[in-house]
């Protein structure tokens, strides 16, 4: 992976991380009018966030954070941008509710095959 990108991303999941007490400020609308760059730098914090940071140390949690951390190796951002926007529109309601939620949720969707593979 070229140097520069590395960094960006690093940057990117820090600032994310960083403001996740502001998640709930982002909106559908700003996702509709944000560039594709930013919405892939969006989408690969959360899927970074959780693929590596568990809720606490029990069997559940870690087991789940291993299973994003699988489907995190199998999807790029700029397909879970696209689950994202797929995820509004089987789901309409979620265009007014919190739009961390929205894509937390999405991301549930598409990493189930591996949140429920890793339970067994």
């Amino acid at each position: 992976m070229n140097t520069r990108i590395l960094k960006a991303a690093v940057a990117i999941t820090c600032v994310f991380i960083g403001h996740l007490a502001n998640a709930e400020s982002l909106t559908y609308s700003n996702w509709q009018q944000a560039s594709e760059q930013w919405k892939r730098g969006y989408a690969f914090a959360v899927l970074s966030y959780q693929a590596t940071i568990a809720y606490s140390n029990s069997p559940e949690h870690m087991r789940i954070t291993r299973g994003y951390g699988k489907c995190a190796g199998e999807i790029t951002d700029a397909a879970f941008v696209q689950v994202i926007d797929h995820y509004f529109i089987r789901h309409p309601d979620a265009i007014t509710q919190p739009f961390i939620g929205a894509a937390l949720n999405s991301l549930a969707e598409v990493c189930k095959p591996y949140l429920d593979q890793n339970s067994k």
